[in-house]
C-alpha cells in the first residue's frame, strides 16, 4: 500500500491510513481491495478541512453541496513500512494480542483508571516496545479468530481503538505475515 500516512491519536494510538478519495464509493472499493489482501480490519474514514469527521457528516456535507477542495493536501506524515523478513520469523513463536493503547510519554490517568477495571476481567499486559512506547495489550492468542473475538469484546466494553497485532517472541510482525505462516 502506498502512500501510507501515520497519525497519532489523542489517546496515544498510532493510526495508519492510505489513499485520498473525493467520494465514498471509491474509498469503499479501495477498502474492499485492502481487505482482500489480508487487512481485514480496514475501514473508511472521512476528513473535512484537515479534521476527521463522521461518515454521516461527510455524506451530509456532500448532499448539501458544501464546497470541498478535491485536491486538499493531507497533513499526515508519510512513513516507510518495512516487512519483517520471513526467514527470521518462527511460526512456533507467533501469537496475536489486542492492542488498546500506545504511549510515548505520560499515560493519561483516565485511560489507566478504565484499564484497571478491564484488567480485572482480561489478561491486560503493559510493556515497552522497540521504539520505547509503553504498550497496553490483552491476551496471547495462537489464532487470529480468538484475537478477533477479544477485539470485539473490548470494543463492546468501550475500547474503541482496539486492534490486533502479531508478535514473534518479543518482535512485532505483520498480522498478514503471521496469518500466512500460521495458515489462517
Amino acid at each position: 500500500l502506498s502512500p501510507i500516512y501515520e497519525e497519532q491519536t489523542a489517546y496515544g494510538f498510532i493510526r495508519y491510513a492510505t489513499g485520498v478519495f473525493s467520494d465514498r464509493a471509491s474509498a469503499t472499493a479501495e477498502k474492499n481491495r485492502i481487505r482482500k489482501i489480508g487487512i481485514k480490519d480496514a475501514f473508511v474514514t472521512a476528513y473535512y478541512k484537515g479534521e476527521k469527521i463522521s461518515l454521516k457528516k461527510a455524506a451530509s456535507l456532500k448532499t448539501s453541496n458544501v464546497e470541498t477542495e478535491s485536491n486538499e493536501s493531507v497533513s499526515l506524515p508519510q512513513v516507510k513500512v518495512s516487512n519483517t523478513a520471513t526467514s527470521s520469523v518462527n511460526a512456533a513463536n507467533l501469537y496475536y494480542k489486542v492492542q488498546i493503547g500506545a504511549y510515548k510519554e505520560q499515560i493519561p490517568v483516565n485511560d489507566v483508571t478504565s484499564w484497571l477495571s478491564l484488567a480485572r476481567k482480561q489478561d491486560l499486559k503493559q510493556f515497552k516496545d522497540e521504539r520505547g512506547y509503553t504498550i497496553f495489550a490483552v491476551g496471547n492468542y495462537k489464532s487470529y479468530n480468538e484475537a478477533s473475538r477479544m477485539k470485539s469484546i473490548l470494543i463492546n466494553e468501550g475500547v474503541k481503538d482496539a486492534f490486533i497485532v502479531a508478535y514473534s517472541g518479543n518482535k512485532k510482525v505483520s498480522v498478514v505475515k503471521a496469518k500466512e505462516l500460521l495458515g489462517q
